[in-house]
């Protein structure tokens, strides 16, 4: 699974399919926000080159991510968020 290369529309699919309960959709989005944002310091490292120069992600799109991530309990992508 790559990582997405614009994470404004993710994060979209992933706050309406979170309110709706479409697991399938859920499920696919938490996938590539965890690739992009990883829980260990290894693949952290591994995708930080990787996530600087491919990822476009704004201030206003990682603040965004952060509070998706607390609203929905995901507290493994914070550290991961809060570094860029």
């Amino acid at each position: 699974m790559q990582i997405p290369k614009v994470i404004g529309p993710l994060l979209d699919f992933f706050e309406i399919s979170s309110k709706y309960d479409v697991s399938l959709i859920r499920d696919t989005c938490l996938a590539r926000l965890r690739r992009a944002f990883p829980d260990t310091l290894s693949e952290l490292q591994e995708t930080y080159h990787m996530r600087s120069d491919e990822l476009e992600i704004n201030l206003s799109d990682a603040l965004r991510c952060l509070t998706l991530a607390t609203a929905q309990g995901l507290h493994l992508l914070l550290p991961a968020i809060s570094l860029i």
